[in-house]
């Protein structure tokens, strides 16, 4: 007998609510685990009892999840962060495994999931304390999001979806911001006492990271409107433009800045029709940098930010310990989640700098970070696909004209990406890792659309 759809959907919700009560139920007596489980299956039974297509959970997590890093660490943050951020991507990425597209993939494909693995191993063998909730947050979901968008049948227009949710949020973080700057509120603003000024942090909770998301929202919108995007983001991506730099420049954080700048030149002289422009905007910038320098130099904010110097010295010093602990194990590295435990217990030379430069600074390189801990075995394992996206993207440019401008925008979606990793560890921005494999797998999943229509006439010939 079959249960009518209105008392399926009232089932669906009572049992939602009955799981959520449990959930509270759990986190004030203190189960961790039941919390979680009862958490996930809350989010899992209303969802697909309600037949929220796959792709829209994911557009909506987008929308959501990047101001989920900074909601707090109490209980009760935590199981938002569980319901919201954590458990979205098991549902969507469930439907990339069980429900593949008519795609053939290669040995690439093998690469993400075997990252995931290794670092998982690294954890169960060398005793790390990265949690669970960790793991899956920094590594698995990241991974997951590269699956389902490469593999997952999402229907035509998912690539202009995803871009226009990330110039929605980026307009929106950035104007957070601005308003918290001209109103000269404290929201969104943290002060920096070693260079006695604000940086700007907005609702994302850190400079680096909103620094991060704003390079990606304003190379994307660059794309757009330097490579003929479409129309109906256009407009989008004027306001992305104007607001987002602005925003980029108040983070104070060299490395975002940079990122936004070489990239987006790269956007602009790539493109044959913008070179001219790029070049006049490009030697304008210049003069009026060099007018104004003596001006610049003197100013407070130059000398105490800008031109620190203890902090890059304490980033080059660490850089150097970084790869004298890696060539020590240069295949497996030292374990998951170790490099500041390994590199405090080596008493490793400072040289002529003072070791407290060492011993009280963090990684700033993210990739020196995974050579420590993982070995060249695991940058490889996450690297490969990343190289692999990128050299097909620069194909997908001659192969697939009339989609240069979402190639472009994913390419500078890596790009920013990259240069911020080589500037902080990204390991402590769980959907900083997003960006990246959104962009590689989207590209991937243009690379096998390719394949598939060129097979098609060879396959026709066979049969």
């Amino acid at each position: 007998m079959r249960v009518p759809d209105r008392l399926q959907t009232s089932f669906v919700l009572f049992a939602a609510v009955l799981a959520g009560m449990l959930a509270v139920v759990a986190a004030v007596k203190g189960g961790t685990i039941l919390l979680g489980a009862v958490a996930l299956s809350a989010v899992a039974v209303a969802l697909i009892g309600l037949s929220i297509r796959p792709q829209d959970l994911f557009v909506l997590w987008l929308l959501a999840a990047p101001f989920l890093q900074d909601v707090g660490q109490g209980r009760a943050q935590h199981l938002a962060r569980i319901l919201f951020f954590s458990s979205p991507p098991l549902l969507f990425g469930a439907r990339a495994l069980l429900e593949r597209r008519p795609v053939r993939g290669s040995f690439v494909d093998v690469f993400p999931a075997a990252y995931f693995l290794f670092v998982v191993a690294s954890v169960v063998i060398t005793g790390s304390s990265i949690s669970v909730t960790q793991l899956f947050s920094i590594v698995g979901i990241g991974v997951l999001v590269y699956y389902f968008c490469a593999f997952a049948p999402l229907g035509e227009g998912i690539e202009q979806r995803v871009l226009r949710v990330l110039l929605v949020t980026s307009i929106i973080v950035a104007v957070i911001t601005l308003i918290g700057r001209l109103g000269g509120l404290k929201f969104g603003y943290t002060a920096d006492t070693s260079s006695n000024v604000a940086r700007a942090t907005g609702p994302l909770g850190d400079p680096v990271y909103l620094g991060t998301f704003l390079g990606v929202g304003f190379v994307v919108a660059l794309a757009i409107l330097v490579w003929s995007g479409p129309s109906a983001l256009r407009r989008l991506s004027l306001v992305a433009v104007v607001v987002t730099p602005v925003a980029i420049f108040l983070t104070l954080t060299r490395g975002p800045i940079i990122a936004a700048a070489v990239v987006g030149s790269l956007i602009l002289f790539g493109r044959r029709g913008s070179r001219w422009g790029a070049v006049v905007a490009v030697a304008a910038a210049a003069i009026v940098v060099v007018a104004l320098w003596g001006s610049i130099a003197s100013t407070s904010l130059y000398k105490d930010r800008f031109s620190n110097k203890t902090n890059v010295q304490a980033r080059v010093l660490i850089d150097q310990w970084s790869f004298t602990l890696a060539g020590r194990k240069p295949i497996l590295g030292w374990g998951y989640g170790s490099f500041d435990r390994v590199k405090n217990s080596a008493n490793l030379s400072s040289g002529s700098l003072p070791r407290a430069f060492g011993l009280n600074y963090t990684s700033h390189n993210t990739f020196l970070t995974i050579l420590v801990e993982l070995g060249g075995a695991g940058l490889l394992l996450l690297l490969v696909p990343w190289l692999s996206a990128v050299t097909s993207g620069r194909r997908l440019l001659t192969a697939t004209p009339e989609a240069s401008w979402l190639v472009v925008a994913l390419l500078g979606t890596i790009g920013v990406w990259v240069v911020n990793a080589g500037t902080v560890d990204m390991r402590f921005f769980p959907f900083a890792w997003v960006l990246p494999w959104v962009a590689v797998g989207l590209l991937r999943r243009r690379v096998l659309d390719v394949q598939s229509i060129e097979r098609e006439p060879i396959e026709a010939l066979r049969s």
